[in-house]
């Protein structure tokens, strides 16, 4: 096979998608064990279906963690107020233990700081990549596009990739679809 991608540049391309994802599977980890710690103790001190108590946890989540969006969608399932949106949570009353809230705390401030860490390897990448391909013109390449795409992890990054190759291929195929 012939490729159009430099070797250096499709390499660097790989080591991104592998460190991005293992920075993404790191942030996942605690998370999704503190999430079994955090229901478990709910359960336990009979909280589980307690709207402050799930407040509690929701104010100290990041709320870019899948955890987050859990509890979010569990406490509208036991709330009065399923049809309001709230943005602030303001807790009234704190019902969780505090050293459990200042442990979700913990893991939460680490996430955020992977999550922006990701965000700034996701930017420089993304930037290196397409001046790459610009610069060379494979950008107009339906086959360089393709092979790029094909090395990165599912981001943003891919997208634009994605929304290129489609618009590359409509251009060079756009006739066979007419046909049908």
């Amino acid at each position: 096979m012939q490729w159009r991608i430099d070797k250096t540049v499709r390499e660097k391309a790989l080591k991104f998608k592998e460190d991005y994802e293992k920075l993404f599977e790191d942030m996942r980890v605690p998370i999704r064990q503190l999430s079994g710690e955090v229901n478990q103790y709910l359960e336990w001190e009979d909280l589980w279906n307690d709207q402050e108590a799930i407040l509690n946890v929701i104010s100290v989540l990041p709320p870019g963690c899948h955890y987050y969006r859990y509890l979010y969608s569990h406490y509208y399932e036991i709330t009065d107020k399923s049809d309001e949106i709230i943005a602030n949570f303001e807790c009234k009353v704190w019902k969780v233990d505090g050293d459990l809230l200042a442990k979700i705390q913990n893991i939460a401030e680490e996430y955020e700081e992977n999550e922006k860490r990701l965000r700034r390897m996701h930017k420089k990448a993304e930037k290196e990549i397409m001046e790459y391909l610009e610069s060379t013109g494979l950008w107009d390449d339906l086959e360089a596009v393709h092979e790029m795409r094909c090395c990165l992890p599912l981001c943003l990054l891919q997208d634009n990739l994605n929304k290129r190759y489609y618009e590359l291929f409509m251009k060079e195929n756009g006739d066979l679809m007419d046909e049908d």
